[in-house]
């Protein structure tokens, strides 16, 4: 498997110059990639991820290999199988995605808080963008 499944994807994509298999398959390639991630974060193997997950090792081993017809049951049992959770949204563009370097420091900051790691999240990101609202109308009334 490329250990760099998005890169991959994009690679195979210019080759082929196939701009919209890019943008069809982005999602699953990024997908893939924090499963990648969290199973390396986790130290598992992919025996253990398989057994997590109640599959065999030979299909945890296929299905991370960017199979474009992977099932929500799926891949939902890969999410659980490192701890995560499977999200689909439609809202696009108003949805962020946590830098892995920073996941850490919410985890820290949502526990001093007494919070969930969502609910942290919400409140902070809450808080900045009224910030940021209320500043730049501050400078407009100047």
């Amino acid at each position: 498997m490329p250990s760099n499944i998005a890169t991959y994807i994009e690679s195979m994509a210019c080759e082929a110059g196939h701009k919209e298999y890019l943008e069809q398959f982005e999602a699953l390639a990024t997908f893939l990639n924090e499963i990648d991630f969290l199973k390396s974060e986790l130290e598992l193997t992919q025996r253990a991820l398989a057994e997590k997950c109640g599959m065999t090792t030979s299909k945890v081993s296929r299905l991370l290999t960017v199979q474009p017809n992977l099932t929500y049951e799926q891949m939902s049992a890969l999410a659980r199988g490192v701890g995560g959770e499977l999200r689909i949204t439609a809202f696009g563009d108003y949805t962020a995605v946590v830098p892995k370097d920073l996941h850490s420091t919410i985890v820290e900051n949502a526990k001093k808080r007494k919070q969930d790691v969502q609910e942290y999240l919400q409140k902070a990101l809450r808080e900045k963008i009224v910030s940021d609202s209320e500043s730049a109308l501050s400078k407009v009334w100047r």
